[in-house]
């Protein structure tokens, strides 16, 4: 009994399709454009939208960066500062000299990536377009 249900619906669904299709068509014409001109929409917003998280991480890594440089920085002065007044008790005060030089080493070595970092914050802010409304009138 099932297939014979399934059988007349399909002939008359079919026999529907052919007498009806092309005012179908006509019809659904302008409600496919705007589901498709709203789908590209969304798909436009979702890049602009991935574009900048994408940046704000980025922006996060290079100050997370900075961070870890300063601490690595304030750790190498630390130890230099250790190793000059050790150094200096062994010797005497006349040979603080080679300790500075190692201070003045560890500060620009790391000194640098903290700059380049400071930069990449402040690179200048990137331009993004709206999508424009086409008519097609």
């Amino acid at each position: 009994m099932l297939r014979v249900g399934l059988a007349i619906g399909a002939i008359a669904g079919a026999a529907v399709g052919l007498l009806l299709g092309p005012e179908i068509v006509r019809r659904s014409r302008p409600v496919a454009k705007a589901a498709l001109k709203a789908a590209l929409a969304a798909s436009h917003e979702a890049q602009v939208q991935g574009a900048q998280i994408a940046e704000m991480m980025e922006d996060l890594y290079a100050e997370a960066k900075a961070e870890v440089t300063a601490e690595v920085m304030a750790a190498t002065m630390a130890a230099a500062k250790a190793a000059q007044s050790a150094h200096a008790k062994a010797a005497g005060n006349g040979a603080a000299e080679p300790a500075e030089a190692v201070l003045a080493t560890a500060a620009t070595a790391t000194a640098r990536p903290a700059s380049r970092a400071k930069a990449a914050r402040k690179r200048a802010p990137t331009k993004r377009s709206r999508p424009v409304p086409v008519s097609h009138g």
